[in-house]
Parts: C-alpha cells; structure tokens; sequence
C-alpha cells in the first residue's frame, strides 16, 4: 500500500464481528486494519458510546468501495428478520390447516404426516 494513501473506517463492530470481517476482505484480497481493539474489547464503552461498535475496522481508501461491498453483502446475508426466519420455518398441514415448525413430521392437531417426508413416504410403500 502507497504511504501517502489515506486509511478510512469503513464499519464497526464488536471484536468478533470485525475479526470476521478482516478475514473475509483479506480473503479478498483487500488489506485490513483493526482501530481500538484492546480498548473496543476490554471497555467497549469508553471506545464507544454504549459500547456499541466499539471496535473499528479500515482498509485504504482505494479499497474503500470494494470493502464496503463486501461487507454489505455479508450483512446482507444474515439479515432475515426473526418473522421471515419463522414463516420459512413451517409448513401447513393440508388436512387441518395448522402451522407446523419444520422439524415435525406429524401435525400436533390432528396427527397427518406431512407431505413429502420420510414418514409420508414409508406409509405409503
């Protein structure tokens, strides 16, 4: 990296959340730097306001548009809401119309198998 080339935060975080994202962008390609780790891990609340992203993460500003995209993307990624997470999480029993967590095979209500799984399949060989 050019000396004279100016270093910019690009986003915050706890320590865990920054160290996976320096490893994501240096997999990438795209040198990384950690802004007040020690003090962001040991008192994040006088690195940060509420020790909320207390620990900062930069990359040269060359890079800057790269890295933010990349980490867009990662966020991206895991940013189902707990009501998306759970409406994909249940299946309807077509007998009773009850919603089921995913992990059951049989509807609690009125005990139909569900469609298409093992126990569905088994029953009918």
């Amino acid at each position: 990296m050019d000396q004279d080339q100016k270093i910019v935060t690009i986003t915050t975080g706890n320590i865990t959340e920054v160290d996976l994202i320096k490893n994501v962008l240096e997999t990438n390609g795209i040198k990384s730097y950690l802004k007040d780790e020690s003090l962001g891990r040991w008192a994040p609340h006088i690195a940060s306001p509420g020790g909320v992203g207390a620990v900062k993460i930069a990359v040269a500003e060359s890079n800057v548009s790269r890295a933010k995209a990349i980490v867009m993307e990662m966020s991206s990624k895991g940013s189902d809401s707990p009501q998306e997470k759970s409406q994909a999480d249940l299946w309807t029993c077509p007998s009773c119309g009850e919603d089921i967590e995913d992990q059951f095979t049989k509807c609690w209500k009125c005990q139909t198998i569900r469609p298409g799984s093992d126990d569905a399949i088994n029953k009918n060989s």
